[in-house]
């Protein structure tokens, strides 16, 4: 019973990974639209749009970010009760991997000795605040550089009096 649960949950999260890979292509496509747009028009308002439109697939893709993560403890809690049951190895580690792989890959701890310590409860998600969750390198990029060129190709537009004219980026 338990078991159909942390599959039915790994599902649901891997589901979130699709919506998410959606709505940054979405947030990559108008945004460079826009851009190219602004410069083939010489009007700062495409500008203005890249940036809105970055902000906003931006804070969609935090927000589901957000939604994903709040299946983790439940994760977890899954992973630490199996783990009490007889046999340990038969635990699933999926959400408690990401506690020791750093280690592991920088070689300060052996795969082996991570495997044979018992999960923790909870893994930090309590610190996962939105401000955190919205500065994930993952999460940011590419609607960051829409945003910044956006707001400085807007501005330096609008500096022109809404339109190019002689100034060619």
């Amino acid at each position: 019973m338990i078991e159909q649960e942390y599959l039915k949950l790994v599902d649901v999260v891997s589901n979130f990974d699709s919506n998410l890979i959606s709505v940054k292509s979405w947030g990559v496509t108008l945004g460079l639209a826009a851009l190219g747009f602004g410069f083939k028009e010489r009007n700062w308002g495409y500008f203005l749009l890249a940036m809105v439109c970055g902000i906003s697939f931006w804070t969609i893709e935090f927000a589901l970010k957000g939604h994903q993560m709040r299946y983790f403890p439940r994760m977890r809690e899954i992973e630490h009760q199996m783990w009490k049951e007889p046999p340990n190895s038969s635990s699933p580690r999926i959400d408690w991997s990401w506690s020791y792989a750093d280690r592991v890959f920088d070689g300060k701890l052996h795969p082996q000795t991570a495997l044979s310590r018992r999960p923790p409860l909870m893994g930090g998600y309590r610190d996962w605040v939105w401000y955190r969750r919205m500065f994930l390198p993952h999460v940011m990029l590419p609607h960051l550089f829409a945003i910044v060129l956006g707001g400085v190709f807007a501005w330096l537009g609008y500096k022109k009096k809404g339109r190019f004219g002689d100034y060619t980026p």
